[in-house]
């Protein structure tokens, strides 16, 4: 049954006949309720789910993190959105009947501040990272206190890292201890800058593959 918290002129609550009162980015909202079916999907269906599920499993643990990295102003759609849009249309590789992502082609940022330059990834030590880039907060769209993001995403276990550092661009190194797992896994790695004043990211960099 269907309620009207506010009264007649504010949104719905609940069912009503075909249709279900919800709320979606602060606006009330009517949604069709879905059609029970036994229908089995369509090649083409399955295809676009086992695509759905991928990008899905592989972002929904950066939630949070993407919602702010992705910039989604002047859409009707979250940073989040945005984010499984780009993957389903760029990110994705096809593997026998299923499908992988393409982690070089992988953002976990997208936004207008400039991102890092002559970035180099090295690790000086078993588990420890160091990543080192040039000054250009002199360039515009760029800030010397924009703050280091970086996260690491191990396929075998897949679970993420993520971080954003109080390392500002001005810094030019950050250094990191991996993970504490078992010997020789392996870890992606992306990094990028934020303006947590304006909550503006930049376009991430992939830095490949390290080993613990």
């Amino acid at each position: 049954m269907a309620q009207l918290p506010n009264g007649i002129m504010g949104g719905i609550s609940g069912k009503l006949g075909p249709l279900v009162g919800t709320s979606w980015k602060g606006i009330n909202v009517l949604r069709t309720i879905p059609a029970n079916t036994n229908h089995h999907p369509t090649p083409a269906q399955q295809q676009q789910r086992d695509k759905f599920k991928t990008v899905s499993t592989f972002l929904s643990p950066l939630k949070q993190l993407i919602n702010h990295t992705f910039d989604a102003s002047g859409l009707s759609k979250t940073g989040y959105n945005l984010a499984m849009s780009y993957h389903l249309r760029e990110a994705l590789l096809p593997q026998g009947d299923s499908f992988k992502i393409q982690y070089a082609k992988a953002l976990i940022a997208m936004g207008p501040l400039r991102g890092l330059e002559v970035a180099n990834l090295q690790q000086p030590s078993p588990g420890q990272l160091q990543l080192q880039w040039a000054d250009n907060s002199s360039k515009a769209m760029a800030h010397p206190s924009d703050n280091l993001i970086m996260v690491l995403y191990s396929p075998q276990t897949q679970n993420y890292f993520w971080q954003l550092t109080d390392t500002p661009r001005s810094a030019q190194q950050f250094s990191m201890s991996l993970p504490d797992v078992s010997e020789g896994m392996q870890w992606h790695v992306w990094a990028a800058f934020m303006d947590t004043n304006t909550q503006t990211a930049s376009l991430s960099d992939y830095f490949g593959v390290v080993e613990v």
